[in-house]
Protein backbone atom coordinates (compact mmCIF):
# COMPACT_ATOMS: atom_id res chain seq x y z
CA UNK A 1 0.00 0.00 0.00
CA UNK A 2 1.44 3.34 -1.08
CA UNK A 3 2.00 5.86 1.69
CA UNK A 4 0.97 9.43 1.07
CA UNK A 5 3.16 12.26 2.26
CA UNK A 6 1.60 15.19 4.00
CA UNK A 7 2.38 18.41 2.23
CA UNK A 8 4.36 20.99 4.23
CA UNK A 9 1.59 23.58 3.79
CA UNK A 10 -0.98 21.19 5.30
CA UNK A 11 1.29 20.58 8.29
CA UNK A 12 1.80 24.33 8.69
CA UNK A 13 -1.95 24.97 8.65
CA UNK A 14 -2.58 22.20 11.21
CA UNK A 15 0.06 23.55 13.57
CA UNK A 16 -1.36 27.07 13.15
CA UNK A 17 -4.86 25.90 14.07
CA UNK A 18 -3.58 24.11 17.19
CA UNK A 19 -1.62 27.20 18.30
CA UNK A 20 -4.65 29.42 17.74
CA UNK A 21 -6.87 27.13 19.82
CA UNK A 22 -4.35 26.96 22.65
CA UNK A 23 -3.88 30.74 22.58
CA UNK A 24 -7.64 31.30 22.77
CA UNK A 25 -8.05 28.88 25.66
CA UNK A 26 -5.21 30.44 27.65
CA UNK A 27 -6.34 34.02 27.03
CA UNK A 28 -9.92 33.26 28.01
CA UNK A 29 -8.72 31.44 31.09
CA UNK A 30 -6.35 34.20 32.18
CA UNK A 31 -8.07 37.40 31.02
CA UNK A 32 -11.74 36.78 31.67
CA UNK A 33 -14.38 34.40 32.96
CA UNK A 34 -17.48 33.98 30.85
CA UNK A 35 -19.33 37.31 30.99
CA UNK A 36 -17.61 38.59 34.11
CA UNK A 37 -15.89 41.95 34.05
CA UNK A 38 -13.01 43.58 35.89
CA UNK A 39 -10.83 46.61 35.37
CA UNK A 40 -7.89 48.14 37.23
CA UNK A 41 -6.21 45.06 38.75
CA UNK A 42 -2.89 45.36 36.93
CA UNK A 43 -0.11 47.73 37.96
CA UNK A 44 0.67 50.16 35.18
CA UNK A 45 4.07 51.58 34.43
CA UNK A 46 3.27 54.77 36.33
CA UNK A 47 1.31 53.95 39.48
CA UNK A 48 1.01 56.11 42.55
CA UNK A 49 0.35 54.78 46.05
CA UNK A 50 -3.46 55.00 45.69
CA UNK A 51 -5.39 52.39 43.68
CA UNK A 52 -8.97 51.73 42.59
CA UNK A 53 -10.51 48.85 40.60
CA UNK A 54 -13.93 47.41 39.81
CA UNK A 55 -15.33 43.91 39.31
CA UNK A 56 -18.72 42.40 38.51
CA UNK A 57 -20.09 38.93 37.85
CA UNK A 58 -21.54 40.04 34.52
CA UNK A 59 -20.71 42.65 31.91
CA UNK A 60 -24.41 43.24 31.15
CA UNK A 61 -26.70 45.17 33.49
CA UNK A 62 -30.16 46.63 33.75
CA UNK A 63 -29.85 50.36 34.34
CA UNK A 64 -32.16 50.15 37.36
CA UNK A 65 -29.95 47.52 39.01
CA UNK A 66 -26.39 48.55 38.25
CA UNK A 67 -24.24 47.20 41.09
CA UNK A 68 -20.46 46.85 41.04
CA UNK A 69 -17.84 45.78 43.53
CA UNK A 70 -15.45 48.67 44.11
CA UNK A 71 -11.91 47.86 45.30
CA UNK A 72 -9.70 50.60 46.70
CA UNK A 73 -6.62 51.02 48.84
CA UNK A 74 -2.97 51.99 48.88
CA UNK A 75 0.48 50.47 49.10
CA UNK A 76 1.79 50.81 52.63
CA UNK A 77 5.42 50.63 51.48
CA UNK A 78 5.18 53.33 48.77
CA UNK A 79 5.21 57.02 49.67
CA UNK A 80 4.01 56.29 53.19
CA UNK A 81 0.47 57.63 53.34
CA UNK A 82 0.40 58.72 56.99
CA UNK A 83 3.11 61.31 56.57
CA UNK A 84 2.77 64.97 57.42
CA UNK A 85 5.20 67.25 55.63
CA UNK A 86 5.82 70.85 56.52
CA UNK A 87 3.96 72.28 59.47
CA UNK A 88 1.12 73.64 57.36
CA UNK A 89 0.12 70.48 55.41
CA UNK A 90 -1.72 67.48 56.86
CA UNK A 91 -3.21 64.29 55.46
CA UNK A 92 -7.03 64.40 55.62
CA UNK A 93 -8.01 61.05 54.09
CA UNK A 94 -8.96 59.38 50.81
CA UNK A 95 -12.17 60.36 48.99
CA UNK A 96 -14.01 58.12 46.50
CA UNK A 97 -16.05 59.39 43.54
CA UNK A 98 -17.56 58.35 40.26
CA UNK A 99 -18.22 60.38 37.13
CA UNK A 100 -19.33 60.10 33.51
CA UNK A 101 -16.18 61.80 32.23
CA UNK A 102 -12.45 61.71 32.85
CA UNK A 103 -10.18 64.57 33.78
CA UNK A 104 -6.97 65.11 35.72
CA UNK A 105 -7.54 65.99 39.39
CA UNK A 106 -4.01 65.59 40.75
CA UNK A 107 -2.90 68.89 42.22
CA UNK A 108 -6.43 70.33 42.12
CA UNK A 109 -7.58 72.54 45.00
CA UNK A 110 -11.01 72.45 46.64
CA UNK A 111 -12.88 74.45 49.23
CA UNK A 112 -15.10 71.41 49.82
CA UNK A 113 -13.85 68.07 48.44
CA UNK A 114 -17.32 66.55 48.87
CA UNK A 115 -18.69 68.91 46.22
CA UNK A 116 -16.28 68.82 43.30
CA UNK A 117 -17.81 69.82 39.98
CA UNK A 118 -18.24 66.82 37.70
CA UNK A 119 -17.74 64.24 40.46
CA UNK A 120 -20.31 62.32 42.51
CA UNK A 121 -19.07 61.76 46.04
CA UNK A 122 -19.24 58.17 47.33
CA UNK A 123 -17.51 58.40 50.68
CA UNK A 124 -14.31 59.38 52.48
CA UNK A 125 -11.89 57.17 54.42
CA UNK A 126 -10.64 59.24 57.35
CA UNK A 127 -6.90 59.57 57.90
CA UNK A 128 -6.91 57.44 61.06
CA UNK A 129 -8.62 54.59 59.19
CA UNK A 130 -6.42 55.01 56.14
CA UNK A 131 -3.26 54.28 58.13
CA UNK A 132 -4.78 51.31 60.00
CA UNK A 133 -3.78 48.69 57.41
CA UNK A 134 -7.36 47.79 56.49
CA UNK A 135 -6.92 49.16 52.98
CA UNK A 136 -3.50 47.82 52.02
CA UNK A 137 -2.79 46.87 48.40
CA UNK A 138 -0.22 44.14 47.81
CA UNK A 139 1.64 43.01 44.67
CA UNK A 140 1.22 39.47 43.38
CA UNK A 141 4.21 38.92 41.10
CA UNK A 142 2.99 35.52 39.86
CA UNK A 143 1.08 37.41 37.16
CA UNK A 144 4.05 39.53 36.11
CA UNK A 145 4.61 37.69 32.82
CA UNK A 146 1.51 36.60 30.96
CA UNK A 147 -0.72 37.07 27.97
CA UNK A 148 -2.78 39.70 29.75
CA UNK A 149 0.14 42.08 30.12
CA UNK A 150 3.55 42.42 31.70
CA UNK A 151 2.43 43.73 35.08
CA UNK A 152 2.05 42.71 38.70
CA UNK A 153 -1.42 41.86 39.94
CA UNK A 154 -3.06 44.08 42.59
CA UNK A 155 -4.40 42.30 45.66
CA UNK A 156 -6.82 44.52 47.58
CA UNK A 157 -7.62 44.08 51.27
CA UNK A 158 -10.96 45.85 51.01
CA UNK A 159 -13.93 46.20 48.66
CA UNK A 160 -17.51 47.49 48.81
CA UNK A 161 -20.67 47.06 46.75
CA UNK A 162 -21.93 50.26 45.16
CA UNK A 163 -25.01 51.08 43.08
CA UNK A 164 -24.82 53.63 40.26
CA UNK A 165 -28.10 55.56 39.68
CA UNK A 166 -29.76 55.02 36.29
CA UNK A 167 -29.68 58.77 35.63
CA UNK A 168 -25.93 58.54 35.01
CA UNK A 169 -26.25 56.49 31.85
CA UNK A 170 -26.35 58.38 28.56
CA UNK A 171 -28.94 57.45 25.90
CA UNK A 172 -26.13 56.05 23.72
CA UNK A 173 -22.60 54.95 24.59
CA UNK A 174 -20.80 56.71 27.40
CA UNK A 175 -18.17 56.40 30.10
CA UNK A 176 -18.09 55.68 33.80
CA UNK A 177 -14.99 56.59 35.79
CA UNK A 178 -14.19 55.72 39.41
CA UNK A 179 -11.74 57.93 41.30
CA UNK A 180 -9.79 57.72 44.55
CA UNK A 181 -8.25 61.05 45.60
CA UNK A 182 -5.77 61.38 48.41
CA UNK A 183 -6.89 64.57 50.14
CA UNK A 184 -4.43 66.89 51.85
CA UNK A 185 -5.26 70.03 53.80
CA UNK A 186 -3.34 73.29 53.74
CA UNK A 187 -3.99 74.55 57.25
CA UNK A 188 -2.82 78.12 56.64
CA UNK A 189 -4.72 78.61 53.38
CA UNK A 190 -7.71 76.59 54.66
CA UNK A 191 -8.07 74.66 51.41
CA UNK A 192 -7.94 71.00 50.39
CA UNK A 193 -5.97 69.58 47.49
CA UNK A 194 -5.28 66.16 45.99
CA UNK A 195 -1.65 65.07 45.72
CA UNK A 196 -2.32 61.53 44.41
CA UNK A 197 -5.20 60.32 42.22
CA UNK A 198 -6.17 56.86 40.97
CA UNK A 199 -8.88 56.24 38.40
CA UNK A 200 -10.46 53.33 36.54
CA UNK A 201 -12.43 54.06 33.39
CA UNK A 202 -14.93 51.87 31.55
CA UNK A 203 -17.35 52.35 28.68
CA UNK A 204 -21.10 51.78 28.82
CA UNK A 205 -23.03 50.76 25.71
CA UNK A 206 -26.80 50.40 25.42
CA UNK A 207 -27.69 47.03 23.91
CA UNK A 208 -31.43 46.97 24.60
CA UNK A 209 -34.23 48.61 26.54
CA UNK A 210 -32.66 49.74 29.83
CA UNK A 211 -29.73 47.36 29.29
CA UNK A 212 -26.08 48.32 29.11
CA UNK A 213 -22.86 46.43 28.48
CA UNK A 214 -19.52 47.30 30.04
CA UNK A 215 -16.39 47.58 27.98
Amino acid sequence: MKKTKRKPIAIFISVGIVITILFTVVVLGRCGNNNGFERGFEFGRWCGPVHVAIRSESDIFHTDNFELELFFGWESDVDNIHFEYRDRISFSGVALFFSTSWREYQGSQFDDYRNIEGLSFIRKIASEDAISGKFNVLRDRRFRIGLCGNADRKVFSHSEKIVVPSSYFAPASGHLVFYALRIMRDIEEEIYFSDHVASTRLTTKHIGVNQIQLG
